[in-house]
C-alpha cells in the first residue's frame, strides 16, 4: 500500500513539474508581438528607434532588432530555472488524520472479574492488549485467601470435635 502511495506521489509531482514548465514555454509564445513595422520580437526586447529591421526577422530577447549580431539565429530552446521553481522529490509517510469527538467503544469486549478478593501483585496485560483464553492476566496476592482458609479448617477442626464430643456424650446416655 505504502508504495502504491508512493509512486502515485511520484507521478503526481511529475505531472505538476511538466504543467509548471507548459505553462512557461507556452505564454512566450503565444505573447510574441508584431510590430508596425512587421518584424516579430520576442516580449521584452525592444526594437531601436529609426532603425529597421528585415520584413519578417525574428529578434531575440534582450537583443536590439537593428544589431547585426546574431542576425538570422534562432531563439535559445532552453528554459532557465530559478532555485524556488526546483523540488526534490524523496519518499516520506503521509498520515491523514480526522479530528474526532466521542466515544469509543470496541468492536469486541470482554469483563474480567476475580473469583477471590485480594491486592494485586502483578499485572501481565494493558488495555487494548489481545489475550486468548487460558492467559494469565493478573496475579493476586494469595496471603488473605490463604488466611482465610486456614481459619475455616480451624473451624472445620473445631466443628469435628464439637461432633465427637456430642457423640460421645450421646453414647454415655444411653
Amino acid at each position: 500500500m505504502k508504495k502504491r502511495f508512493l509512486l502515485a506521489a511520484l507521478i503526481l509531482g511529475a505531472a505538476v513539474v511538466a504543467g509548471v514548465v507548459w505553462l512557461q514555454v507556452r505564454p512566450a509564445a503565444a505573447q510574441k508581438a508584431t510590430t508596425p513595422s512587421g518584424v516579430t520580437t520576442a516580449p521584452g526586447s525592444t526594437t531601436a528607434p529609426g532603425s529597421t529591421a528585415a520584413s519578417g526577422s525574428t529578434a531575440a530577447p534582450g537583443s536590439k532588432a537593428g544589431s547585426t549580431a546574431g542576425a538570422g539565429a534562432p531563439p535559445p530552446d532552453f528554459i532557465e530555472l530559478s532555485a524556488n521553481d526546483l523540488l526534490t522529490v524523496a519518499p516520506t509517510s503521509l498520515v491523514r488524520t480526522i479530528p474526532l469527538t466521542g466515544t469509543l467503544k470496541p468492536v469486541r469486549q470482554g469483563l474480567v472479574r476475580a473469583k477471590v478478593a485480594g491486592e494485586l501483585v502483578e499485572l501481565k496485560v494493558r488495555e487494548a492488549m489481545a489475550v486468548k483464553q487460558g492467559d494469565l492476566i493478573a496475579r493476586i496476592d494469595p496471603a488473605d485467601f490463604q488466611a482465610r482458609v486456614r481459619e475455616r479448617e480451624a473451624l472445620e477442626r473445631s466443628a469435628r470435635a464439637q461432633l465427637e464430643q456430642a457423640q460421645r456424650t450421646l453414647e454415655n446416655n444411653r
